[in-house]
């Protein structure tokens, strides 16, 4: 029956869920649109140029006559075996596995969650998560249950908390290494761990690795495929260049994996989406011939942004995660107070803006997630403006999360 009244939306539109970002991000343009200047550190898009070099791959790419009409929906082939090449080096097995290139990671998430998932599957993501892994499985009709962390600051999944009538049930999970918001890394072995825990219950394990190559402690991520017996069977890994060498607006991601997985989501994409512009892929296959040197220029920017400020907010005693990886800092409140109302307040008074840690979950209450994606001077500007506001309140040292199930 027909609504005489305002047009309304379809119910996937209308059953998604709002967060934290949504809220910030209308706060963000009320104040842009009113001139205010606000030190901007909830938004995770990178603030320098991409490589010299880059660029001008892309330029010269761009004056080719044969390179502007569509593209193949998969990507270029030349493109997806230099990107296998390059897993390959990092200790990964692509004798048996498939690839494609999309518009970015966030795409062939949502891409992944509608080739798998319907209404009746379940899909866990952890209680501390991107928002997108929880909105893309509801828009595909899945139930979302969350899985809990190890409160030890390590943030590890913690599996065997959750019910077996739940894993039964369960068609996919969701991993992130880095992780988006805390920093932490997944170890090898772990991952090998768990990996053989979800195949046996026959549960695609799919691993986030847009910060794969922004890590502290080494030069690259754990990844699913090259760990343990490095199968691909049930197995989907999704990559990213966007942060890890600097070309967010570039909107190219790979997603790797188990050939039958990753056919099903090609075919979503031949549906709903088109193949990326050809001078982007023939720069991004100079870039990978160069990735180390790109990605060490891209990592050692942000650890020496993540040392200043973590060291400068342990001397204000802030509570703070030191990150392993990733280019955010995760914080507590003053005294583990409302993240949201600290927020709104911090911003009100200061100008500073940061991301409630409640947007990525109900276990990030009474914390806050700080983007390293502002140049030095700007940073500890925000910094000192932090530190003051906090100044007239006591930073008690809290546990790293509270887990529900």
């Amino acid at each position: 029956m027909k609504n005489h009244g305002a047009v309304q939306p379809s119910l996937r539109i209308a059953g998604l869920s709002e967060n934290g970002l949504t809220a910030l991000s209308e706060a963000r343009a009320r104040l842009r649109l009113d001139g205010t200047e606000v030190i901007d550190l909830s938004e995770g898009s990178p603030d320098f140029a991409p490589s010299n070099t880059i660029r001008e791959a892309l330029a010269n790419a761009c004056k080719r006559p044969d390179v502007h009409g569509y593209s193949a929906v998969q990507g270029l082939p030349s493109l997806r075996s230099a990107f296998l090449e390059h897993l390959q080096k990092r200790g990964s097995d692509v004798t048996n596995v498939e690839c494609i290139i999309g518009a970015g990671s966030k795409e062939l998430i949502g891409h992944l969650s509608q080739a798998l998932l319907g209404h009746g599957d379940v899909v866990l993501v952890p209680a501390l998560a991107y928002p997108f892994y929880r909105a893309a499985a509801q828009y595909a009709g899945a139930e979302v249950i969350v899985y809990p962390l190890t409160d030890d600051g390590n943030y590890l999944p913690e599996l065997s908390r959750v019910p077996d009538e739940i894993l039964s049930r369960t068609k996919l999970i969701w991993l992130n290494t880095p992780h988006n918001p805390t920093g932490a890394v997944l170890p090898a072995d772990f991952l090998q761990d768990l990996i053989h825990f979800c195949r046996a219950r026959q549960i695609v394990v799919a691993c986030d690795l847009a910060y794969s190559d922004i890590t502290f402690e080494r030069d690259f991520a754990p990844a699913p495929l090259a760990c343990g017996d490095r199968s691909s069977q049930f197995v989907i890994e999704v990559h990213s260049l966007s942060k890890n060498i600097n070309i967010a607006g570039w909107r190219v991601g790979f997603l790797v994996g188990d050939p039958t997985i990753v056919s099903y989501v090609a075919q979503s994409r031949t549906v709903f989406g088109g193949g990326s512009f050809v001078p982007i892929q023939l720069a991004c296959r100079f870039a990978l011939d160069h990735f180390t040197l790109l990605a060490s220029e891209v990592r050692e920017t942000y650890r020496a942004r993540a040392d200043s400020v973590v060291r400068r907010l342990e001397k204000a005693e802030v509570c703070c995660v030191r990150p392993r990886g990733s280019f955010y800092i995760w914080a507590a409140t003053p005294d583990g107070g409302c993240d949201v109302a600290f927020s709104k307040s911090l911003l009100d008074k200061t100008r500073v803006l940061v991301t409630p840690g409640s947007a990525f979950g109900t276990a990030g209450r009474g914390w806050i997630r700080l983007s390293l994606t502002r140049p030095p001077e700007i940073l500890d500007k925000a910094i000192d403006r932090l530190v003051e506001f906090c100044a007239d309140h006591s930073v008690r040292p809290k546990d790293a999360i509270v887990n529900d199930v």
